[in-house]
């Protein structure tokens, strides 16, 4: 997000960027709240946060390397696939690896 709020003044686009993220996180906290597992905040807020950190960072570095906005044409479009790709790691991680039995 910090990658998209830095485009607004500067990149022809960005507001599609901004969509596109919207919806994305729409789908995951859909998928989130349809299993019952994943009605918990912390589920919910660890994998977004998670998936949002390396992807922002990811986009930072490849789309400004130097501090400077670096137009890589369509070529950087594939660099926008990994917000998809890893919400949807984090949904599988946290929804359907099976949780720890506590001892008691």
């Amino acid at each position: 997000m910090i990658t998209i709020l830095r485009s607004f003044g500067n990149v022809v686009g960005a507001e599609w960027t901004a969509v596109f993220w919207a919806v994305w996180l729409f789908l995951y906290l859909t998928v989130c709240l349809l299993f019952r597992r994943g009605r918990r905040l912390w589920i919910i807020g660890c994998g977004f946060l998670s998936s949002e950190i390396l992807c922002d960072g990811t986009w930072l570095a490849y789309f400004y390397p130097d501090g400077i906005y670096r137009n890589p044409g369509l070529a950087g479009m594939g660099i926008l696939i990994i917000w998809p790709l890893l919400l949807i790691l984090a949904a599988a991680i946290f929804l359907l690896v099976p949780a720890r039995k506590q001892n008691l």
